[in-house]
């Protein structure tokens, strides 16, 4: 029994190595500066810009991360009942990452976003304690399980949208609840039981991020250079788009949108989304919005 019990603490211990070796190639570089602390603080060695405007980002965790005018880490703050949380800072090209231990093995093992720790990226995206109270994030569940919109709204979460298709759910996490919501979702702080309760019902944790449409790469990803050099312009060719509608006074299909027609339930056809915008001018852009840069072909009705 005594030699079961150790190789299961063996067996335990090179897992931790393992889940800490995968965090570590994740994040793509050694830790910098004051990057590892057991009383919950850490920073980096260079303040020069912390005279300037510092910034706050307060985790999916509940732990907050303040930031120097530069970018760089000067502190972090454990969130209640985290007290004596160790983290590791690391950079990996113009990025820097905090990560709470705790976090580790799930960063390791698929179940967390790397995105969710990527403080210069939510700074960035305008996800920061000054810009917003909540953070957004998609949840998606194992096959068969969920969680009740009344159990995420105790941990301070609200349900923004139920994503069926992907048996998930967008969520708001209010940044005033520090910890719950992710100890709801990780069983993070409690027994290996509800750990393992956590994990048999939350399959990925999301960072709810942005993205932006570039014009002047998609056009090229459908061969239209190929198309004009060969001299196939649109010229007398129209081509309908079915989309989330169109942006008519966008400078890119000024004067290039010949009829529009509302298939939906919406009131109109005014393009609330941007997609069908994007589409439209992939399609008929004249360029005028970019240089030429964003040129698409001739003509096309909405």
């Amino acid at each position: 029994m005594k030699h079961r019990k150790r190789r299961a603490s063996e067996a335990s211990a090179l897992a931790a190595l393992v889940a800490a070796a995968l965090t570590a190639a994740l994040l793509g570089a050694p830790e910098s500066g004051a990057a590892q602390s057991a009383g919950g603080t850490a920073g980096t060695a260079g303040t020069a810009g912390a005279l300037g405007k510092t910034r706050t980002v307060t985790l999916v965790t509940g732990d907050r991360v303040t930031l120097d005018a530069t970018g760089q880490v000067t502190g972090v703050r454990p969130g209640k009942g985290r007290e004596g949380t160790a983290f590791r800072i690391a950079r990996s090209a113009d990025r820097t990452y905090v990560v709470p231990r705790d976090a580790e093995r799930l960063l390791a093992n698929g179940t967390a976003d790397r995105r969710l720790f990527d403080v210069t990226q939510l700074v960035k995206w305008g996800y920061d304690d000054a810009a917003r109270p909540d953070l957004p994030l998609i949840v998606t569940y194992v096959k068969g399980r969920t969680l009740t919109p009344s159990t995420l709204s105790a941990a301070g979460a609200r349900v923004s949208r139920d994503l069926s298709s992907v048996n998930g759910d967008a969520l708001k996490a209010r940044k005033s609840e520090g910890a719950d919501l992710w100890e709801t979702l990780t069983g993070s702080g409690g027994t290996a039981r509800e750990r393992s309760a956590a994990a048999d019902r939350v399959e990925k944790i999301w960072l709810d991020g942005k993205v932006e449409a570039a014009l002047d790469r998609s056009t090229a990803q459908i061969g239209a250079p190929e198309a004009w050099a060969a001299g196939y312009d649109g010229t007398g060719v129209k081509v309908a788009v079915l989309d989330t509608g169109v942006d008519g006074t966008h400078p890119n299909l000024k004067g290039r949108i010949d009829a529009a027609k509302n298939f939906s339930e919406a009131a109109d056809t005014v393009d609330r989304v941007g997609h069908g915008t994007h589409v439209a001018s992939t399609v008929a852009g004249s360029g005028a919005h970019s240089g030429g840069s964003t040129r698409g072909s001739r003509r096309v009705p909405g």
